[in-house]
């Protein structure tokens, strides 16, 4: 059975306001389907490729693209999290990145949750950030102050996510395969 039955490429963020010593205060963990295949925290503040994906051919640019990328989404939750005061401790949570349909159009994800509650989404042909909770005004306002934070959230979820997960697909493609264990007689 070939994982091409969830085509996705989603990245977990997850940040914290009151961190434990020596824990990340921001960490994202990246999926294609149902394989882990990028890491990044933080205290280490490199993206790391995960399991198999670690051998994928992947041209030389890439993790160093995803470590800027990661690196301006952990600024930006960070400081979401300074926005709302004092009145935590808060967990910030996001799910972003693309999904495939069966016609091979890309369809945007992004989804945030506040303390395990979802709260928030952002719509990349608005360019707004909306949900009912107050919080969600703080963030969005807070975010929308970002010089070009609109514009390269729109440009991530439109084309530059969907560019990545067609490149693992052709790049990658048997890490995505679901190989059953041989039998040793």
């Amino acid at each position: 059975m070939a994982a091409e039955s969830h085509l996705s490429l989603l990245y977990h963020l997850t940040a914290v306001s009151s961190p434990a010593p020596g824990t990340p205060a921001f960490w994202v963990s990246g999926w294609l389907g149902p394989q882990q295949y990028l890491s990044y925290n933080n205290l280490r503040a490199q993206a790391e490729p995960c399991g198999a994906w670690v051998w994928e051919n992947q041209v030389s640019w890439y993790w160093e693209k995803e470590t800027t990328d990661l690196r301006n989404k952990q600024e930006l939750f960070l400081e979401a999290l300074k926005a709302l005061g004092e009145g935590g401790p808060y967990t910030l949570q996001g799910l972003l990145g693309c999904e495939l349909g069966p016609d091979n159009a890309s369809v945007p994800v992004a989804k945030f949750a506040l303390n395990g509650e979802d709260f928030m989404d952002f719509d990349p042909k608005l360019g707004t950030w909306s949900g009912e909770w107050p919080e969600t005004e703080t963030i969005s306002k807070r975010w929308m102050q970002e010089a070009g934070a609109v514009s390269k959230e729109r440009t991530f979820l439109l084309n530059s996510c969907p560019q990545r997960l067609l490149g693992h697909l052709e790049r990658g493609r048997g890490n995505l395969e679901w190989k059953a264990a041989s039998l040793v007689s």
